[in-house]
């Protein structure tokens, strides 16, 4: 063979071999392309998406999720109350005087909230206050009533169907009993009973607004005991 030929022969191998390699690129390209990619959609995927879409919702805090909240408040109270005693063997009226009170009352509230499960909420309100009775020109600040409450959904929450939601509290006379004070020279800063609370409360969303409503019974406990005077009387 001459030199010509054996050029001629290793050309034509050296065509042959490229598309044999070009084929084994190609082949590794597509292996590759047929590989799961982590941002593929897969059906275990799309399942977990499905099953998420799927899980109940509800608009109180999340399982083991707290919130904290302050708030403030305001209130101006006026009372005006007519004395009068009768001489119970003539019953000519021996007294009569008309009353007037008068608080300023300035009030904060902290408030901590704990979500036991999805749809059952914990809550306890730590209330101080100070009073001001400008008629007895007297003031004070001190603890008020301590309460604590469960808000409960039975059902979770559906797009436009009604939100239920049920409560109850329990409020604590830890604040100053408007019965054990001197009621000439102190103010109060709680009821002085112990009382427990329920009721549902229900909203629905109509674009673009909201309605609301709200049904509930308190019930306050008796006390006794009570040895107070009240002008000429005891309490």
């Amino acid at each position: 063979m001459n030199m010509k030929s054996g050029k001629v022969a290793a050309l034509a191998a050296l065509l042959l071999a490229q598309p044999v390699a070009w084929a084994a690129e190609s082949v590794e390209e597509a292996r590759d392309a047929l590989q799961t990619k982590e941002d593929d959609v897969t059906e275990e995927k799309n399942l977990e998406e499905v099953f998420q879409a799927a899980e109940k919702q509800y608009s109180l805090l999340p399982s083991g999720q707290m919130s904290l909240n302050f708030s403030a408040n305001y209130n101006y109270f006026r009372d005006d109350r007519i004395d009068i005693a009768l001489d119970e063997d003539s019953g000519n009226i021996s007294r009569f005087r008309i009353e007037q009170d008068a608080q300023h009352s300035f009030g904060s509230s902290l408030s901590f909230d704990y979500g036991i499960w999805n749809n059952l909420t914990f809550n306890t309100r730590l209330p101080v206050s100070y009073k001001y009775d400008t008629e007895k020109d007297v003031s004070q600040a001190a603890l008020g009533d301590v309460s604590f409450g469960l808000r409960y959904q039975p059902f979770p929450v559906r797009p436009g169907a009604v939100n239920t939601t049920l409560y109850t509290t329990l409020t604590t006379p830890t604040g100053d009993s408007p019965y054990d004070i001197n009621v000439n020279s102190e103010v109060s800063s709680g009821s002085g009973f112990y009382s427990l609370g329920g009721g549902v409360s229900m909203s629905k969303v109509v674009d673009p607004v909201v309605l609301y409503g709200s049904l509930g019974y308190t019930m306050a406990f008796d006390i006794t005991g009570l040895n107070q005077r009240r002008g000429s009387d005891i309490l």
